[in-house]
């Protein structure tokens, strides 16, 4: 499928496809704790979407590569998009990983995202245990790792920090 036809589809489709190199990959549905993590990071942006930024939740296009397009759980970004659809530059992109969705997130998705000039932060969110593994360009370009199972995670766009007791709320207890 060519990416116009791949656009113009997904305004009218009934479920969302990640579309790599032509080919469509349905995405399916996910669990209530994953659900309820998604809606833990919401209102955490909360004081930073009023400098002309916003966050978007799994049902907005990344396209991070020239042939590939995604829907991250979670991506923030300060850039204009001409696409009502689709962010081109996204400076954090947050995937809540699963059984199902594990190695795809951590291998496909962050070999796509990293080509990104704008990305600063990706975070690889456990659902059954608090962990965030936290990747972080740092000012020479490289990218960095870093665990955090308590705490608070520093970004620099959104220039803010995470607290995991936050985004655990309602489903695990962080100490």
């Amino acid at each position: 499928m060519s990416i116009p036809d791949y656009l113009e589809y997904e305004k009218t489709c009934e479920f969302r496809n990640d579309y790599v190199g032509g080919i469509l990959y349905p995405l399916t549905g996910t669990s209530k704790r994953h659900n309820i993590l998604l809606g833990n990071f919401l209102p955490l942006f909360a004081d930073v979407r009023h400098k002309g930024c916003h966050i978007f939740a799994n049902s907005v296009k990344l396209h991070p590569t020239p042939d590939t397009f995604y829907y991250p759980d979670l991506m923030f970004t300060c850039e204009p998009s001409e696409d009502e659809y689709v962010v081109d530059q996204a400076c954090l992109v947050v995937e809540i990983l699963s059984e199902r969705t594990e190695v795809r997130d951590r291998f496909e998705k962050w070999a796509a995202y990293k080509q990104m000039d704008s990305l600063q932060h990706y975070l690889l969110v456990h659902q059954d245990k608090p962990w965030i593994e936290h990747f972080q360009r740092d000012d020479a370009g490289q990218w960095q790792l870093s665990h955090h199972h308590a705490g608070e995670i520093a970004l620099k766009c959104p220039e803010m920090s995470l607290r995991l007791t936050d985004v655990y709320v309602g489903v695990l207890d962080v100490g």
